[in-house]
């Protein structure tokens, strides 16, 4: 997700996993380093330089009409989505 996606979700407790992982939108950059927008281990919005070790966290918006349904999104347990 991008940044102004994260902040539409506005509530730090949703966004908290206990791991730190990177969005999809850059922070600043120049020609030698960059840093990226990140997600702290406490669901607050941060930054981490590109040559750290952090995660990505893959995520989609879902339009109205389609809702999440079941699921915790690990490789065992993939997310579910329904449409109605």
């Amino acid at each position: 997700m991008s940044s102004p996606e994260m902040n539409i979700l506005g509530n730090d407790n949703i966004r908290k996993t206990n791991s730190i992982y990177w969005l999809g939108s850059p922070r600043d950059y120049n020609n030698v380093w960059a840093d990226i927008n990140a997600i702290s281990r406490t669901g607050t919005l941060t930054y981490s330089s590109y040559n750290t070790i952090l995660g990505l966290r893959p995520a989609i918006s879902l339009t109205p009409g389609i809702e999440y349904s079941d699921g915790d999104g690990s490789m065992a347990n993939l997310f579910v989505v329904k449409m109605n």
